[in-house]
Order: C-alpha cells, then structure tokens, then sequence
C-alpha cells in the first residue's frame, strides 16, 4: 500500500497523539487489510478487513490516552490435522505515550506505554497490528474438536508402538549377559 492511499484515510500512518487526545477524538474505522503485512505473514490470509474502534483523549490524571479495540478474521491451520481454519481476533487495548506521568501517578502497570518517534509521532497502524500480533494462539487449532480430522486420543507422538518401553530393559538385558 502506497503512503498515498494510507493519507486516503482519516488517520495516516504516523498521528499527532497528543492533538488527537485534546481534541478527545473518536474513530469507527474498517481499515484496508493491506496495512497489515506482518499480520498476513504471521497466518493462512486475512480473510476480511480489520475493524477499528478508537477513541483519544486525556483521562481525569491528564494522560493523553487512546483507547479501542481492534477485530479481524484471520484463517489459520490447525496444529492437529493441519486443515485451514477461521479464527476471529479481536484485541483491546488502553495506552499512553506519558511514562514519567504514569509513572509518578503508579498507573504504568494499568495502562501500555507507547513510544513516539523523534518527531512527537505515533504509529498507529504498526501499533494496531501489533496489538492483533499478540491475540494470535501459540498453537492454533481447530476450537471444536468435531471440526478436526484428529479426534480424541488419535495423536501419536514419536514412537508408532502402542506398548510403553521400559527404560531400564536394556539394564536388564546387561545383567544376564
């Protein structure tokens, strides 16, 4: 996606978070799926675009705080039987850009501290999707066991016999020779 169509939107790549927050602005956004490349790598596909809800502003402390949530279908593969699947992620998220305010109110276990460029700017979109980065499942896997070709207790691991083998039959072995 070019700069040009990311400015099409009514927040652009990098934002003023501080303007944003004192003009204590909201935003329903469906945002183009093209922005989140790392997103697409990280999974199958991104099967719709992601959906934003955000909202700016300064809290009662005066921490300039963006707020919302984000949500997206993603299709994944199953660990188990390796066939694709639909997972929608969604993730909330609260931060500030105001460490030493946060910090001497005590609030920066409550709130993520979001870091603004040399220029005072935050990148929303890499924030974003970070955010939805971190929703992804360790292992992903099919939620309902009936959608998965591997049923119950049809995993096998390493070894083909059923039987257990005794780690100490070779000692036994050496004993009688």
């Amino acid at each position: 996606m070019s700069e040009n169509e990311v400015l099409d939107l009514p927040l652009g790549r990098n934002i003023d978070l501080a303007l944003l927050c004192k003009s204590d602005s909201s935003y329903s956004l469906t945002l183009p799926r093209a922005l989140f490349s790392r997103l697409e790598q990280s999974c199958a596909g991104i099967k719709d675009d992601p959906r934003l809800e955000v909202h700016f502003y300064q809290d009662l402390q005066g921490l300039n705080t963006i707020e919302g949530s984000i949500s997206v279908t993603l299709s994944l593969v199953c660990e188990r039987c390796l066939q694709p699947f639909d997972l929608k992620v969604q993730s909330s998220f609260k931060s500030t850009c105001d460490l030493e305010k946060a910090r001497s109110l005590r609030l920066e276990d409550k709130l993520d501290i979001v870091d603004l460029d040399e220029n005072g700017q935050f990148a929303l979109y890499d924030y974003l999707e970070d955010c939805l980065l971190l929703e992804l499942p360790l292992v992903p896997r099919h939620e309902d066991e009936a959608q998965c070709g591997v049923k119950g207790q049809s995993w096998s691991f390493g070894h083909d016999s059923q039987e257990p083998q005794n780690p100490f039959a070779q000692l036994k072995q050496l004993k009688f020779d």
